[in-house]
Protein backbone atom coordinates (compact mmCIF):
# COMPACT_ATOMS: atom_id res chain seq x y z
CA UNK A 1 0.00 0.00 0.00
CA UNK A 2 1.74 3.43 -0.97
CA UNK A 3 2.09 5.94 1.67
CA UNK A 4 -0.03 9.47 0.97
CA UNK A 5 1.50 12.72 0.73
CA UNK A 6 1.07 14.47 3.81
CA UNK A 7 -1.50 16.85 4.02
CA UNK A 8 -0.48 20.64 3.46
CA UNK A 9 -1.72 23.16 5.45
CA UNK A 10 -4.50 25.07 3.61
CA UNK A 11 -3.66 28.40 2.83
CA UNK A 12 -5.18 31.25 3.92
CA UNK A 13 -6.39 34.09 1.44
CA UNK A 14 -4.77 37.34 2.27
CA UNK A 15 -6.08 40.31 1.42
CA UNK A 16 -3.98 42.68 -0.38
CA UNK A 17 -2.10 44.82 2.18
CA UNK A 18 -3.61 42.52 5.06
CA UNK A 19 0.47 42.49 6.58
CA UNK A 20 1.17 46.17 6.51
CA UNK A 21 -2.46 47.18 7.61
CA UNK A 22 -1.81 44.78 10.47
CA UNK A 23 1.52 46.11 10.87
CA UNK A 24 0.08 49.76 11.22
CA UNK A 25 -2.96 48.42 14.16
CA UNK A 26 -0.13 46.83 16.14
CA UNK A 27 2.33 49.65 15.97
CA UNK A 28 -0.88 51.56 16.93
CA UNK A 29 -1.76 49.42 19.82
CA UNK A 30 2.52 49.59 20.81
CA UNK A 31 1.48 53.42 21.86
CA UNK A 32 -1.26 52.84 23.40
CA UNK A 33 0.57 50.30 25.36
CA UNK A 34 3.09 53.23 25.74
CA UNK A 35 1.04 55.94 26.81
CA UNK A 36 -0.57 53.37 29.29
CA UNK A 37 2.66 52.93 31.10
CA UNK A 38 3.34 56.96 30.97
CA UNK A 39 -0.32 56.75 32.78
CA UNK A 40 0.47 54.37 35.52
CA UNK A 41 3.54 55.80 36.52
CA UNK A 42 2.08 59.43 36.65
CA UNK A 43 -0.84 58.32 38.68
CA UNK A 44 1.60 56.50 41.25
CA UNK A 45 3.37 60.40 41.31
CA UNK A 46 -0.36 61.62 42.13
CA UNK A 47 -0.95 59.62 44.56
CA UNK A 48 2.40 60.15 46.52
CA UNK A 49 1.23 63.64 46.26
CA UNK A 50 -2.40 63.45 47.10
CA UNK A 51 -1.53 60.99 50.55
CA UNK A 52 2.15 62.00 51.66
CA UNK A 53 2.11 66.06 50.40
CA UNK A 54 -0.98 66.89 50.85
CA UNK A 55 -2.62 64.55 53.25
CA UNK A 56 -5.67 64.38 51.40
CA UNK A 57 -6.43 60.93 52.55
CA UNK A 58 -10.16 61.27 51.44
CA UNK A 59 -9.28 60.81 47.63
CA UNK A 60 -6.63 58.14 48.20
CA UNK A 61 -9.42 55.52 47.43
CA UNK A 62 -10.32 57.30 44.76
CA UNK A 63 -6.92 57.53 42.73
CA UNK A 64 -5.91 54.14 43.95
CA UNK A 65 -9.16 53.20 41.54
CA UNK A 66 -8.03 54.91 38.49
CA UNK A 67 -4.30 53.77 39.08
CA UNK A 68 -6.15 49.90 39.26
CA UNK A 69 -8.17 50.62 36.38
CA UNK A 70 -5.20 51.81 34.16
CA UNK A 71 -3.38 48.97 35.19
CA UNK A 72 -5.93 46.35 34.28
CA UNK A 73 -5.57 48.29 30.49
CA UNK A 74 -2.71 47.85 30.40
CA UNK A 75 -1.95 44.16 31.52
CA UNK A 76 -4.68 43.69 28.89
CA UNK A 77 -3.33 45.50 25.86
CA UNK A 78 0.18 43.76 26.97
CA UNK A 79 -2.05 40.60 26.10
CA UNK A 80 -3.63 41.68 22.92
CA UNK A 81 -0.36 42.95 21.36
CA UNK A 82 1.42 39.45 22.08
CA UNK A 83 -0.93 38.08 19.98
CA UNK A 84 -1.52 40.41 17.72
CA UNK A 85 2.23 40.10 16.57
CA UNK A 86 1.43 36.31 16.60
CA UNK A 87 -0.94 37.21 14.23
CA UNK A 88 1.71 39.86 11.90
CA UNK A 89 3.88 37.43 12.31
CA UNK A 90 1.76 34.61 10.24
CA UNK A 91 1.14 36.97 7.84
CA UNK A 92 4.67 37.48 6.80
CA UNK A 93 5.32 35.52 3.35
CA UNK A 94 6.93 31.97 4.10
CA UNK A 95 11.22 32.50 2.89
Amino acid sequence: MPESAPAEAPKVEQAPGELEKSVAVLSKLKDLEFHSRANIESLAGLILTIEEELKQKEFSGAIEEVYAAQDGFHTKIAALIASYEAKCESLKPAQ
